[in-house]
């Protein structure tokens, strides 16, 4: 990842608080960033004009769940026929998350408030195996959908909510689409060279142990 691009992460989050998981930093990203999606779900596969109390939606190995009190509508989207859209509003969350139960690498979606285009702020919060690794906030002042997103290894599910100004406390009016993510993503070339660097300093360090207990 580039420095212009971590700067502009931390630029939007502002509030962002994380503990690194045990497979290192998790990164908030600002923008679409996924060059070869392995899995996808656009909700084209929701029935139209559906709505789903408690909703749940699975598409492309990508299972999105509505948690808590309100439903959620397909009628409205940012891309395609179909979206995840709150039905009148709701007091609880969406949570994301892997079909098969495998961890994330990387993850976008396509997000806005509800209803119009205003300013709206996500609450994320992200999981490992029942645990919170990562929480924060995305303050964004587009009036048109945009992306965001997180990559990283260490988080299996991501919960969601939208803040929209004006609005009551608690009350969620995020809109989300074209979920994409990637797997068994290639490192960057700075970050491939390091993973050499440690296997070759690992090695010497066997060679060296080696021979000392030869030694003795």
């Amino acid at each position: 990842m580039s420095i212009k691009s971590l700067l502009a992460a931390v630029t939007v989050v502002g509030s962002l608080v994380f503990a690194e998981s045990a497979d290192g930093a998790i990164i908030v990203q600002n923008g679409a960033f996924i060059t070869s999606t392995t899995h996808f779900n656009g909700f084209e596969a929701a029935a139209a004009y559906s709505i789903y109390p408690g909703a749940r939606h699975s598409e492309g190995g990508i299972d999105v769940s509505y948690i808590g009190a309100g439903s959620i509508t397909s009628s409205y989207n940012m891309a395609g026929d179909r979206g995840w859209h709150p039905a009148g509003g709701g007091f609880g969350y969406t949570k994301i998350k892997m079909a098969d139960g495998s961890d994330f690498e990387n993850i976008q979606f396509l997000a806005s408030a509800a209803w119009a285009y205003v300013p709206i702020t996500i609450n994320f919060r992200l999981m490992n195996d029942g645990l919170e690794v990562g929480v924060g906030s995305i303050a964004r002042e587009d009036r048109t959908p945009f992306y965001v997103g997180f990559s990283g290894l260490g988080f299996d599910e991501v919960y969601l909510t939208g803040k929209i100004t004006d609005w009551p406390t608690g009350y969620d009016g995020l809109m989300l689409d074209s979920i994409s993510v990637q797997q068994n993503a290639v490192p960057e070339p700075g970050t491939a060279a390091l993973f050499g660097i440690g296997i070759l300093g690992a090695l010497a360090r066997r060679r060296k142990l080696r021979s000392n207990q030869a030694r003795s």
